[in-house]
């Protein structure tokens, strides 16, 4: 599946692993920006996780994230924070 966008987006890439379920820091830059410190006990709180960075990047007018796992994929807003 592809799609096309009708603007140019906003987009932060977290690379390497960072959409692992691990607590050896795979996901540090995102408990950063969100919690201002790694606290690798949260890593299963995705629901948590994915609705603080939504807060976050809504102030700064991201559109989305792109996290890989074992493959790319994109966080996008559909609804508001």
């Amino acid at each position: 599946m592809s799609y096309m966008t009708s603007r140019p987006l906003r987009l932060i890439y977290f690379d390497g692993a960072s959409a692992s379920k691990l607590s050896d820091g795979t996901m540090d830059a995102q408990d950063l920006i969100i919690w201002g410190r790694a606290i690798p006990d949260r890593c299963w709180d995705e629901l948590e996780r994915i609705k603080l960075l939504c807060e976050w990047g809504m102030r700064f007018g991201v559109d989305g994230f792109v996290r890989m796992e074992m493959h790319l994929y994109v966080l996008r807003f559909t609804v508001k924070c």
